[in-house]
């Protein structure tokens, strides 16, 4: 008996269940470090004359690689390829500092490989704000954890190494393309907006609470010193996830067909980075038919023609800055049936107590990344955070890290999977992660009414 008692004590240490921490952020001792880590940094940004360049590398895998995104997916390998991937990477200077939007065809960026592309291409970490497409017909086998091999499949070093080296050099070239001129061109143009049409809400559907549609359109437009496009950013929150999990073709998904669309109608490079995608799902079923990812793609690119058309002043100065803050977090809890879940030494293997939020401004742009399917009820009230403050937000998710889903407290106790299994963190997660972004905003607003920083400060 006491054999048995202390087996099952040792499981219950190690394995779990144990009781779900519900206990609010605020005042917690993990909460009081990470704002306290947060009131430390500066965040004036100098201003300057705006600069962009743009780089791309392809990284379609080979078919019969593993594809990432459907855990369910058997087998995984790829039999044919439906469209190229690519990575892609922004470099925005203003004389001062530069950093680098980093995005591909890809489910996401894990810390290893941000690490990687980070020390490859020679830049630091904090200079580089990566996102993702989250397209879940993409290559995976990249990461060596358990918890990606489960969206990613059987990892390989090569692969890996082709992913990094991929990335790298699209960074690379987007900072060539600001270094090779033997003087500093006139300044590039940008505009940003925010944008909402009955034909972009009809794309969506919040499967935990169907009364709450999000699908804000985020623009941010750059146009060269001459006046004709040069890049265009696009957020949206919509999973990418039209291609069904049996449909083994390699694929961007409808950020793909967003991205050739609108460098068809424009002949500028295009770079999507997903939005608050947490809840948030397409209202189409899923297909096997490509056409639906054109027809997904035709409102997105119809809303972003027009905002580039109409009659808003385009910046030629902008402040820039980039930072990231790392934060504290609650024990890992993975639920394991009702308000019961794994012990903190099985938690463990899910992922440590740190992640990361960053942030970026370019003038009163702020692009917020998020280490999560970031909840986009949660974004709108961060985007109108933002306005009350005189900036525009572009929320993003999968910034280098990923923590599982972050949702409203109100969500916790839905049913749905992405509250029941897929919160790692418990139910105040989502608040944290928005109460840790509208600190960083306001910091940013006051720092912008401040006068912008020091000058001084070179690249």
């Amino acid at each position: 008996m006491w054999v048995a008692l202390a087996l099952l004590g040792g499981f219950v240490a190690c394995v779990g269940p144990w009781p779900i921490d519900a206990e609010p952020y605020a005042g917690t001792a993990y909460a009081r470090a990470t704002f306290a880590r947060l009131d430390a940094l500066d965040f004036a940004a100098p201003s300057g004359p705006l600069r962009v360049g743009v780089g791309s590398a392809e990284i379609t895998p080979p078919v019969g690689e593993p594809l990432a995104g459907y855990s369910a997916r058997k087998p995984k390998a790829s039999r044919d390829v439906l469209d190229r991937l690519h990575a892609k990477a922004v470099t925005f200077s203003n004389g001062h500092r530069r950093f680098t939007i980093v995005a591909g065809d890809l489910l996401l960026v894990t810390p290893e490989l941000a690490a990687a592309i980070a020390q490859r291409s020679g830049r630091p970490r904090e200079e580089l704000f990566f996102t993702a497409t989250h397209t879940h017909s993409g290559g995976g086998a990249y990461s060596d954890s358990p918890l990606y091999a489960l969206a990613l499949g059987a990892y390989d070093a090569a692969v890996f190494d082709r992913l990094a080296d991929a990335f790298a050099a699209a960074i690379r070239q987007s900072h060539h393309a600001l270094d090779a001129a033997d003087a500093p061109p006139p300044p590039a143009r940008m505009r940003a907006a925010l944008l909402r049409s009955p034909a972009l809400d009809a794309l969506v559907v919040n499967r935990v609470d169907r009364r709450a549609p999000y699908a804000t359109l985020g623009a941010l437009m750059v146009r060269g010193p001459g006046g004709a496009p040069l890049v265009n950013l696009v957020t949206f929150p919509m999973h990418p996830t039209f291609l069904h999990r049996q449909d083994r073709r390699v694929s961007g998904d409808y950020p793909g067909a967003v991205q050739r669309g609108l460098r068809q109608a424009t002949g500028a490079d295009a770079l999507f980075a997903i939005g608050a995608v947490g809840s948030i799902s397409h209202a189409a079923p899923r297909t096997t038919d490509p056409a639906a990812l054109d027809r997904a793609a035709a409102p997105i690119i119809q809303a972003l023609l027009s905002a580039a058309a109409d009659d808003e002043p385009w910046a030629t100065e902008a402040a820039l800055g980039s930072w990231i803050v790392t934060v504290d977090l609650p024990r890992v809890q993975p639920r394991v049936w009702g308000p019961l879940a794994l012990s903190p030494v099985a938690g463990s293997l899910v992922h440590g107590r740190r992640t990361q939020v960053q942030a970026a401004r370019i003038g009163e742009v702020v692009l917020l990344g998020l280490p999560a399917d970031f909840s986009g009820e949660l974004a709108g009230e961060l985007e109108a955070a933002g306005r009350a403050a005189g900036l525009t937000v572009l929320v993003t998710s999968f910034n280098g890290d990923y923590i599982g889903y972050a949702l409203p407290r109100r969500h916790w106790d839905s049913g749905h999977y992405e509250a029941r299994t897929m919160s790692f963190f418990g139910p105040w997660c989502g608040e944290y992660l928005s109460g840790v972004s509208r600190e960083i905003l306001g910091k940013l607003a006051r720092a912008q009414s401040g006068g912008g920083g020091r000058s001084g400060e070179e690249e």
